[in-house]
C-alpha cells in the first residue's frame, strides 16, 4: 500500500502527459522512490491507476498505457 502511494505520487510528480515524458522505466523509479526494482514493480502491478506499455514492459506512466506519438500533439506539417 505504502510502495503503490510513492510510486504513484512520484511518477505524477516528476512525468507529463506529453510525448517522450509519460513514461519512465523501473530503474528510474526505483532510483527515484528510493525503493528495490522488485518492489517498484510489485507496486505498479498492483496498482489499477498505473499503466504498463504493453511493448516495453518495464515501461510505466499514470497517464496513458501507451506512450503519445508526437504528431498527435502538433498535427502533421504542411510544407
Amino acid at each position: 500500500m505504502l510502495d503503490r502511494r510513492c510510486v504513484y505520487r512520484w511518477l505524477l510528480s516528476n512525468t507529463r502527459d506529453e510525448p517522450g515524458e509519460s513514461h519512465v522505466d523501473t530503474a528510474t523509479l526505483a532510483k527515484g522512490t528510493r525503493l528495490p526494482e522488485d518492489r517498484v514493480r510489485r507496486a505498479c502491478m498492483s496498482d489499477q491507476s498505473i499503466h504498463r506499455f504493453p511493448k516495453e514492459p518495464e515501461e510505466w506512466s499514470v497517464w496513458r498505457q501507451e506512450p503519445q506519438s508526437i504528431y498527435e500533439k502538433r498535427g502533421l506539417l504542411v510544407l
